[in-house]
């Protein structure tokens, strides 16, 4: 019993690995190229991706820890814990690239944020200067109009 006890634990661990080998890919595939439109819609899609996948990096995890697993993992055979240190180390890997990439991104995202917000108090200021003209222009045509 133990034996297919050992081998889900592998299987799950291993499943948690292309979980966040697929993260990688995710994360690294999302670039912004200026447009803001499209670079929002393109993080969120990979925010919404990665959401799931952490979902279900969270429900293996609560059921490594669920018996009969919990026992196992206490007690592992020696193919066992090759197995954990293997599929760790690489996954510890993954995770650190992972991470790597999403501070870049959210430096790219906090630059986009910046350039949204200059435009927007451009728009402002123009707008202003608009409503400055037109008002000014109604005033002085009245004036001429009596």
């Amino acid at each position: 019993m133990n034996v297919n006890i050992e081998s889900d634990i592998t299987e799950m661990l291993l499943t948690k690995r292309d979980l966040l080998t697929e993260m990688l890919t995710l994360t690294n595939s999302t670039r912004f190229y200026g447009n803001e439109e499209q670079d929002i819609e393109a993080y969120g899609t990979l925010m919404e991706k990665r959401q799931k996948n952490v979902d279900e990096i969270k429900r293996i995890d609560a059921k490594l820890e669920s018996e009969p697993y919990k026992s196992v993992l206490k007690n592992p055979s020696k193919k066992l814990e090759n197995n954990i240190y293997s599929i760790k180390h690489s996954t510890s890997s993954i995770a650190e690239k992972i991470i790597e990439l999403d501070k870049k991104n959210a430096q790219d995202v906090q630059k986009m944020h910046l350039s949204i917000k200059k435009q927007l108090k451009s728009f402002k200021e123009k707008k202003n200067m608009s409503d400055l003209y037109n008002n000014d222009t109604l005033q002085n045509n009245k004036n001429y109009l009596v």
